[in-house]
């Protein structure tokens, strides 16, 4: 049973975090100055955000993805480094 404690800040749980994604995170609430709950929430709305946005959107015969601002292009180059490591 999960326990939830709605706060004025927020909801309050506790939650099992792998290790490698707890001291990231913990690094960059210090290096923000942010707390540990405020940095968790941050990146779950980011991830969130960037999986609405990863769905393809259908224009005629070619799905259509949105990147972010500034992203860099993808280049026949780029693919054809991945596809050599990928063999």
């Amino acid at each position: 049973m999960m326990r939830l404690v709605q706060t004025e800040r927020g909801i309050r749980t506790t939650l099992t975090l792998d290790p490698e994604v707890f001291n990231a995170a913990r690094n960059l609430a210090a290096a923000r100055s942010q707390s540990l709950g405020r940095v968790v929430s941050d990146l779950a709305r980011l991830g969130l955000e960037g999986a609405r946005e990863a769905k393809p959107a259908a224009r005629g015969a070619f799905p259509v993805f949105r990147v972010s601002k500034g992203a860099a292009p993808l280049t026949l180059d780029d693919i054809k480094r991945d596809d050599d490591r990928a063999q």
